[in-house]
């Protein structure tokens, strides 16, 4: 993978940031003419090589205007997100290649380690991190990496707008009396992204890091990314205002979104199926035709066997009445089965666990869109 430079994460999270505000299977950007396309091209061929996908399946790109003065002014790029899981999966792929230092092109000054011990020195002692404003492109990589990660919430990205009174200067036809200054930052005018950082949940996640050596904190899958060193002294750790404790994380109410998937593909079955149905039936291409797993045998049993691993640890049952939620069918192994009944009292666990609720709601949106 290439590294992308720090306007093209910024293109990159307006992208993914456009990924919660939708409502079907095609999500439209809006990307003015301070960025290239040769910017949102090269992400897009990224993307295409990272998942084996086509470029223009993944989003396409298409030019916009503006009518002013009876001139069609070019201003920008209409970004229509087509594959959502491709984008967010290559996301996740950049930001591990990008802590290992895998990235073809990354330079000394990107790396991931200076950056984010830098960019914690600005925040560390900042007593209100729920609108916390970055203006310098240099952080984008920290504002990807801690948004994959669910540490911070992006309530906002935006630029000032293309200048197109240039336009219509080289074409002759000049603006009078429009005079603004503008900002340049790195190429791009005055960039704005709100944040709101989860700190109780930022320090929880680097005070793990820094007791633990295994990988069991992680970036989806897998990988101990490097943050700053916590100290029992650092004053970020002993926060001054003292407001309400958030619920903290807790493993054994948790799922991945692998397994989060396959549960709705079922409760999407559930709710369409006849009640008085005691055992259904959900087939092995329903789950590859949706991307939950490829077309592998040892793929498929992997997930299936963690979704009931978290089934029998969410009810916290016991050795003797360990069982498989979800099950191949015995007499047609296309097939997996399982009992209605047993999946509604799960969700019943689900809805009512202060763990789990907030995760079966982050997933629910997958629903919309699963295909038969």
């Amino acid at each position: 993978m290439k590294v992308l430079s720090n306007r093209e994460i910024y293109v990159l999270l307006k992208l993914l940031k456009g990924k919660e505000l939708e409502k079907g299977s095609i999500i439209n950007i809006e990307i003015d003419k301070n960025f290239t396309l040769e910017e949102i091209k090269h992400i897009q061929e990224e993307i295409s090589l990272a998942e084996n996908k086509v470029p223009d399946e993944i989003f396409s790109i298409e030019n916009t205007y503006k009518k002013i003065l009876k001139s069609e002014i070019h201003i920008g790029y209409k970004v229509s997100i087509i594959d959502i899981e491709a984008l967010t999966n290559y996301s996740l792929k950049y930001v591990k290649a990008l802590a290992k230092n895998e990235l073809s092109g990354l330079s000394e000054r990107e790396n991931l380690t200076a950056l984010i011990n830098e960019f914690y020195s600005t925040i560390k002692d900042v007593p209100n991190v729920d609108n916390y404003i970055i203006e310098d492109l240099k952080y984008m990589p920290v504002v990807l990496l801690t948004y994959l990660n669910d540490l911070v919430e992006l309530k906002g990205i935006t630029n000032n707008r293309y200048d197109w009174r240039s336009e219509l200067q080289d074409n002759g036809k000049l603006c009078d009396g429009l005079s603004v200054s503008f900002a340049s930052n790195n190429g791009v005018t005055e960039i704005k992204v709100v944040t709101a950082f989860k700190r109780e949940k930022l320090l929880e996640y680097l005070q793990k890091l820094e007791a633990s050596e295994s990988d069991e904190i992680t970036v989806e899958d897998s990988i101990t990314l490097p943050f700053p060193t916590m100290t029992e002294n650092s004053t970020a750790s002993k926060p001054k205002n003292k407001t309400p404790k958030k619920k903290k994380y807790h493993p054994i109410y948790h799922m991945k979104p692998q397994q989060w998937k396959i549960f709705m593909c079922m409760l999407k079955q559930v709710k369409e199926s006849n009640p008085k149905y005691a055992i259904l039936e959900i087939s092995q291409k329903h789950f590859i035709n949706n991307s939950i797993f490829e077309n592998k045998n040892g793929q498929q049993d992997t997930a299936i066997s963690r979704f009931n691993s978290d089934y029998n640890r969410i009810k916290n049952n016991s050795k003797n009445d360990i069982e498989d939620l979800l099950a191949p069918k015995i007499d047609d192994t296309r097939y997996y089965q399982y009992n209605v009944a047993k999946f509604v009292n799960f969700c019943h666990i689900i809805n009512n666990n202060q763990y789990l609720s907030p995760e079966f709601h982050k997933f629910e949106r997958f629903i919309s869109q699963i295909v038969e």
